[in-house]
């Protein structure tokens, strides 16, 4: 069983030229160190890559790795947009990291949004807005992260209001909905733009809170998850996993044997 771990997606944009990049990985960094420490589940859509980092996929997953002892291992999920599908488990001491393969390109971004407990937004372009939509879609709460220098709601406003990254995005959706015919675009739409000019969103302002905030809202959610949703045809049984309103079998099969989630300290 997944017991009392909720998966946290963290997302946000993956240029590496950012004026307050630094910020953002710093962010994301910290925010994946208090997921490992609270022993609750890391999900991006990038890998811990050292050598060639993304300011919040990476940054997050090598933080939530920084953090991880044995007795708190982190526990990582990544769903990646790679041309071919693999499902595979690395695992040591300190560290189970569920790779997803998808052979999607964007469209993974309909997974990602899907499979969270609860979603974490630090800026972001066209990709992390789509990501946000289908989160907030299937009743995902999302979390923008609020500080100086990072406006995640605003910068999720402008993508969806200017012309060039509103283009991308409504590629995105499109694409997806080609794949996975199981949304109603046109509400997505309606339901993203009264997201965006909400004034009570959930917001965040430091790490640790952030962490807080996720898993608290993540457990008010748990009793709302939506019912007999239809996913997947083209990738049958293991996207099934992963997408069922029960989560991603090959997780459970992977924490069953850890210790439960603990307060953060």
């Amino acid at each position: 069983m997944r017991n009392n771990r909720k998966i946290i997606g963290v997302v946000g944009p993956s240029g590496t030229d950012l004026p307050n990049q630094e910020k953002i990985e710093l962010m994301a960094k910290q925010i994946g160190g208090f997921i490992t420490l609270s022993q609750h589940i890391l999900l991006t859509g990038g890998k811990p890559d050292r050598n060639n980092p993304l300011p919040v996929k990476s940054a997050a997953m090598i933080g939530a790795q920084d953090a991880s002892v044995e007795s708190k291992p982190a526990r990582l999920i990544s769903v990646l947009r790679r041309p071919e599908f693999e499902v595979r488990l690395e695992q040591s001491p300190a560290c189970k990291h569920l790779i997803i393969k998808t052979d999607l390109g964007d469209k993974r971004n309909f997974i990602n949004g899907y499979v969270a407990d609860v979603f974490v937004a630090i800026s972001g372009g066209p990709g992390t807005l789509s990501e946000v939509a289908f989160a907030h879609y299937f009743g995902v709460p999302v979390i923008f992260i609020e500080t100086p220098g990072i406006n995640t709601q605003q910068d999720l406003s402008s993508a969806y209001s200017n012309k060039l990254p509103r283009h991308d995005f409504d590629k995105i959706i499109k694409d997806s909905h080609t794949a996975f015919p199981y949304f109603d675009p046109s509400i997505l739409n309606q339901k993203l733009n009264q997201l965006l000019n909400s004034a009570d969103n959930f917001i965040a302002t430091a790490p640790k809170e952030t962490v807080e905030k996720a898993v608290r809202v993540a457990i008010n959610r748990s009793n709302t998850l939506p019912e007999n949703l239809p996913i997947i045809k083209k990738y049958e049984k293991e996207i099934m996993n992963l997408t069922s309103p029960e989560l991603l079998v090959e997780v459970e099969q992977m924490i069953e044997d850890l210790p439960e989630a603990v307060p953060i300290s």
